[in-house]
């Protein structure tokens, strides 16, 4: 009779236990759901804040963009007297305006703060340095002897001054770009990028700001969540204890056979954590040999420069507009190769490589694709810019010239070809090629580009 008794006593008691973890259980995890809510939404602050950060940045940017880009404008027109930059100035100043969307963008955000009165103030400043790029504009529209009729409104309302009105084309030239590129000019310039620079800073600062309060917040958020974690963490434990003591103990005895002949996991944490640890590797690994395969496979070795196969892919995703292709031969390489042997060949390739990758923009795509050819898809890149090829080119025969890293002086030969509607990665190439073949055939020029009579 006492021992049945027992019995029922020890095993309420285990019922009320159980009863007891599993109450406290619900409670711990109500309060992690909330916790784990407030951290989902303490996140959702610091990327909203994050997020404004990145667009009202980007707005700074646009000012600044726009305002180096009617520069840019005003300043080819006074060179060259292409009265396409002078629509273009004012296609952005009276279409585009990126500069009052800008200040808009901001203002939702930031309207009577320190970030908005200096973004303001940097507008005003570019407003006002346009008075100055209006009277040089007109200058240049005399100078040249435009009609007033095919010139922009603003300009037009420009009265010369009598002095500057009777001045002579050449002199009026000359004028128009010195308002454009005098001290007083870069001195306005620099006014607004101080103005930008200071805006850029004051809202790092806000955002900064911002984000640590929410960093703080979401820090209290999950340390609260960790003592719920460890809570639950030592109610596991406790149950796993009582479990084994009152429960698997008593059967250890009728399973030991089971156990001799099979070694089994007691708590499976270690060969799960060994199965995880090992997948890793065997992952990492493979997908490192994944990347290298890839490199290697769209790379020179000699160079590090894209190969071949990768000018092929490149060429056929490339749109064909507002794009130039150039082949590039170094002179006289095959002589090196032959006198010198193949290691100073190597040196002469590879010392080319690193002069071309110095000179071209990292949007460009720079391949060796033969011996001692390379080809360079430059993105982003009209006829306006054969100017600024051709200088790139004499930079390069320079560079090469002065027997860089122990290599012989060389120098190359360019043709290059810009791209049209509807060219065939064939005839985009041929044109190129053909370009550069009249370039290794004239001693007076390293640089040729390509014109329609050259494929008659």
């Amino acid at each position: 009779m006492d021992e049945t008794t027992e019995n029922k006593k020890r095993g309420l008691r285990l019922r009320w236990l159980n009863a007891f973890m599993v109450i406290l259980t619900l409670l711990i995890t109500l309060l992690m759901f909330f916790s784990i809510y407030s951290t989902i939404g303490s996140y959702r602050s610091m990327r909203s804040s994050t997020e404004n950060y990145i667009k009202w940045q980007h707005s700074a940017y646009d000012m600044q963009l726009a305002s180096d880009y009617l520069t840019e404008q005003v300043r080819c027109f006074t060179v060259t007297g292409d009265i396409e930059h002078l629509l273009n100035y004012f296609n952005e100043a009276d279409v585009v305006c990126r500069r009052e969307r800008a200040l808009a963008s901001l203002k939702d955000g930031f309207d009577g703060t320190e970030v908005y009165s200096r973004l303001e103030n940097a507008m005003l400043q570019s407003v006002k340095l346009m008075d100055r790029e209006y009277y040089s504009m007109r200058l240049t529209v005399s100078a040249f002897g435009f009609p007033l009729s095919e010139i922009p409104a603003a300009v037009q309302k420009v009265v010369l001054t009598s002095r500057d009105a009777s001045l002579s084309a050449d002199e009026q030239r000359e004028l128009a770009r010195s308002m454009v590129f005098d001290a007083e000019y870069h001195r306005q310039k620099d006014a607004i990028n101080d103005s930008m620079e200071s805006c850029l800073q004051a809202l790092v600062e806000d955002t900064d700001t911002r984000q640590r309060e929410t960093s703080d917040r979401l820090h209290d958020m999950l340390f609260i969540q960790q003592v719920l974690i460890s809570a639950m963490l030592v109610i596991v434990l406790s149950m796993v204890i009582l479990t084994s003591v009152l429960i698997i103990r008593p059967l250890t005895s009728a399973v030991s056979h089971v156990r001799e002949d099979r070694k089994l996991p007691v708590n499976g944490s270690y060969e799960f954590r060994f199965l995880a640890n090992t997948y890793n590797k065997m992952y990492n690994t493979n997908r490192a040999h994944k990347e290298q395969l890839i490199y290697e496979t769209m790379h020179d070795p000699l160079t590090d420069l894209y190969n071949r196969r990768a000018y092929d892919i490149f060429m056929e995703s490339t749109q064909r507009v507002g794009s130039a292709l150039l082949l590039i031969d170094i002179d006289k390489f095959k002589s090196i190769n032959d006198s010198l042997g193949h290691d100073a060949g190597d040196r002469v390739l590879k010392t080319a490589a690193a002069v071309l990758k110095a000179n071209f923009r990292s949007e460009d795509y720079i391949c060796r694709i033969g011996g001692d050819e390379f080809a360079i898809i430059m993105l982003h890149a009209g006829p306006e810019i054969a100017s600024l090829i051709s200088d790139k080119i004499r930079v390069i025969n320079r560079r090469l010239a002065s027997s860089l890293n122990g290599s012989l002086p060389v120098s190359v030969s360019a043709g290059v070809a810009f791209g049209s509607d509807g060219l065939s990665a064939e005839v985009f190439f041929k044109n190129a090629d053909t370009a550069l073949y009249a370039a290794k055939n004239d001693p007076d020029k390293s640089c040729i580009f390509h014109s329609a009579s050259m494929s008659e």
